[in-house]
Formats: C-alpha cells, sequence, structure tokens
C-alpha cells in the first residue's frame, strides 16, 4: 500500500488506511488549489484465487465543503488452468 503526493504543500493531506475498500482515504484536499497535493495510491492484494493490483486517483472536491472523488482501476492476475 503506497501513496505518492505530487507537488505537497506544508499543510498537506491525511491519509488512513480504509481496510473495507482496500483503498487510502484522503482528508484536506484543496477545492481552489487543482495543481497542489495530486495523489496516486498503490494497493496489490489477494483475492480468493487472483492477485488485484489497485491504482486510485484522488480527486480535488469541485466546490467547499463538497467529498473528493476518486478513480479506481483494477488490474486482476489470476491463474487458468
Amino acid at each position: 500500500m503506497v501513496a505518492v503526493v505530487e507537488n505537497a504543500t506544508p499543510n498537506g493531506v491525511s491519509l488512513t488506511w480504509n481496510a473495507q475498500k482496500m483503498r487510502w482515504n484522503v482528508a484536506g484536499l484543496s477545492h481552489t488549489q487543482q495543481d497542489v497535493d495530486r495523489i496516486t495510491s498503490f494497493a496489490y492484494f489477494h483475492d480468493g484465487a487472483d492477485w488485484i493490483q489497485r491504482r486510485v486517483a484522488h480527486l480535488h472536491p469541485t466546490a467547499q465543503g463538497a467529498e473528493s472523488g476518486v478513480q479506481v482501476t483494477d488490474q486482476v492476475f489470476g491463474v487458468v488452468a
């Protein structure tokens, strides 16, 4: 589980791991400064018979008080007999 913050600001953001969603939750992203604190996270986990690589782009909120969104891409690596 890795999170990369590009163009980080001193006040920054906070990250907490969400085990249910298997991704980071991000708080503190600015709706006015879209070019700072850009966060991409990666997680690798086993789900039954498959290995999953999850990549998440954490999106800035569109307005003050709005929640941040995410764009999730899962890549599944399985074994076929």
